[in-house]
C-alpha cells in the first residue's frame, strides 16, 4: 500500500494527545501535526515547539480554530471527557475526520448527537479504544473469528484497578465525581465493555443489569479523628495506606503527571503543596468522591449468550482478566502476563490445552495499542482497508450504549433493555 502522509490538528494538548502526536516524531512520513488548540497557552505553546508548528497555527480558543477553516485531514480530540462532543460538532461541520479519546460522550444524548452529526457530514470518527489494538486482545479475537472454540456461550471479564491508580485518578483526581465528569465504569472501563461487545461482534447486546457502590471511600468509612489533609493535620497519616505522602513524593510515581504539573519542584516544595493547595493532598474521605469503587455488569446478547464484567478499585495491582467459553473450547488469559491458554475437550473425558505467547511482543503502554491505533486510522482515511481492530464510530456505539444502560440499571435496581 502506498501510504500518504496524514495531517492532523491537536485539540487539547494534554497527556493522551501527546502520546498520539509523538507518532509524528517517529514516523514523519505517516503523520504530521500542523496546528494545535488548547485553552492553556502553556500547553499549546509547548506542543507547538514539540511538533514544529508555526506561530500562526497555534490557537487558544475553539472559536479561533473553527474560524481558521479546515487546516488538516483530521483532528486528534484529547479534550476532557465532557468536552468531547461540544468541541467535535463544529469541527465535524468543517469536514474534519476525527480521532476522539474515550469516552466518546458522558451521556446517551450526546452520544447519539455525535453519531447523527457524523452521518450528516460523512465524517470518519475513530474512538481511542486502544486495547483492541493490543496484540493480546487481537490474538484472542482472531481465535474467536477462526471458529476454533465454536460459538461463544459466555464471556467473563474483570478489571482490578490498583489502590494507587484508584485514589490518584478516581478518588482524589479529575474523575472523582461522576456528576461532574464521568462514572467510573465509563471513565475507566469503557475499554473493557468495548472489548466484550467487539469479541461478540455480530451478536448485539440486548439487556443489561448492574450493581455497584462506594465500598471504601465514602465519608462514613472515614476513621475517627482523621484530618482534612494528610500532611497537614492528620494524626493517622503514618499508618494510613492512602497517605498522600506515601503515594506522591517518590520520583517517577505512576500517573505523576496528574499530581505534579511541574517537574522542577523540590521535595520540600511538594510537601508544602500537599499541605496547602494541591488537591491530591486531601484526605481520601474528604475529596467529594461521588460514585462507585466496584461494579458488576451482566449483559445478555441477542442469541442468549451472556457477558459478565467485574470492576474493582483498590486492588494490589492493575490487572485485566478474560475468560471466554464456547461450544468447542475456551480461552483464558491475563493481559499483564501477555499470554493466554486455549483449552479443548478431548475424547478421554479430559481436556488438552496450549499456551499462546509466541508472536506477541513485549508489553508496552496499552500493549502497544496507542501507536497501532493512530496508524490504522491514518491508513483508513488514506483509502486503506481497516484492520480487525477497527474502532470506527458505528463499530463502537454498542459498548457505550451498554455502559449507559448499566449506569441506569445500577441506579434504578432494574434491568435495562438496549
Amino acid at each position: 500500500m502506498n501510504r500518504k502522509q496524514v495531517t492532523a490538528v491537536i485539540l487539547g494538548a494534554g497527556h493522551r494527545s501527546t502520546i498520539y502526536g509523538d507518532v509524528s516524531l517517529r514516523m514523519p512520513k505517516r503523520l504530521k501535526i500542523v496546528a494545535v488548540c488548547d485553552i492553556d497557552p502553556a500547553k499549546a505553546n509547548a506542543a507547538a515547539e514539540r511538533y514544529g508548528i508555526p506561530r500562526e497555527r497555534v490557537y487558544y480558543t475553539l472559536d479561533d480554530l473553527v474560524k481558521a477553516g479546515r487546516l488538516a485531514d483530521m483532528v486528534i480530540n484529547g479534550t476532557l471527557d465532557d468536552q468531547h462532543v461540544k468541541t467535535a460538532l463544529p469541527l465535524l461541520a468543517l469536514g474534519y475526520d476525527m480521532l476522539i479519546e474515550k469516552p466518546l460522550a458522558t451521556n446517551r444524548e450526546d452520544l447519539e448527537k455525535l453519531y447523527g452529526a457524523a452521518r450528516e457530514y460523512g465524517n470518519r470518527i475513530f474512538i481511542c479504544h486502544v486495547l483492541r489494538y493490543a496484540s493480546f486482545y487481537t490474538a484472542i479475537r482472531r481465535v474467536i473469528e477462526s471458529g476454533e472454540i465454536g460459538k461463544v456461550i459466555s464471556i467473563n471479564m474483570a478489571e482490578d484497578v490498583s489502590l494507587h491508580h484508584m485514589i490518584v485518578s478516581y478518588v482524589r483526581g479529575q474523575w472523582n465525581n461522576e456528576n461532574l465528569s464521568a462514572p467510573l465504569l465509563l471513565a475507566k472501563s469503557c475499554h473493557d465493555i468495548d472489548l466484550m461487545t467487539w469479541m461478540m461482534k455480530g451478536n448485539a447486546p440486548k439487556k443489561v443489569y448492574s450493581v455497584g457502590s462506594d465500598y471504601s471511600f465514602s465519608p462514613d468509612k472515614a476513621p475517627e479523628n482523621n484530618g482534612s489533609r494528610c500532611l497537614l493535620d492528620c494524626p493517622r497519616e503514618a499508618d494510613c495506606p492512602y497517605s498522600a505522602g506515601k503515594h506522591y513524593l517518590d520520583e517517577d510515581i505512576p500517573h505523576g503527571f496528574y499530581v505534579w504539573k511541574s517537574e522542577d519542584l523540590t521535595r520540600e516544595e511538594k510537601i508544602e503543596a500537599l499541605k496547602t493547595v494541591n488537591p491530591y493532598g486531601r484526605c481520601v474521605f474528604r475529596c467529594g468522591h461521588e460514585g462507585v469503587d466496584h461494579q458488576v455488569v451482566t449483559v445478555t446478547f441477542e442469541d442468549g449468550a451472556v457477558g459478565v464484567f467485574t470492576l474493582t478499585g483498590g486492588a494490589p495491582r492493575d490487572e485485566r482478566r478474560i475468560q471466554i467459553v464456547g461450544t468447542e473450547g475456551s480461552v483464558f488469559g491475563v493481559f499483564e502476563e501477555n499470554k493466554f491458554i486455549i483449552r479443548h475437550q478431548n475424547s478421554a473425558c479430559t481436556y488438552e490445552e496450549r499456551t499462546v505467547d509466541e508472536n506477541i511482543p513485549a508489553l508496552t503502554l496499552h500493549g502497544g495499542g496507542d501507536e497501532a491505533l493512530i496508524l490504522d486510522f491514518c491508513d483508513y482515511i488514506s483509502g486503506g482497508e481497516p484492520s480487525i481492530s477497527f474502532a470506527e464510530l458505528s463499530e463502537s456505539l454498542s459498548g457505550h450504549r451498554v455502559v449507559f444502560a448499566a449506569e441506569e440499571s445500577r441506579k434504578s435496581g432494574m434491568p435495562v433493555t438496549i
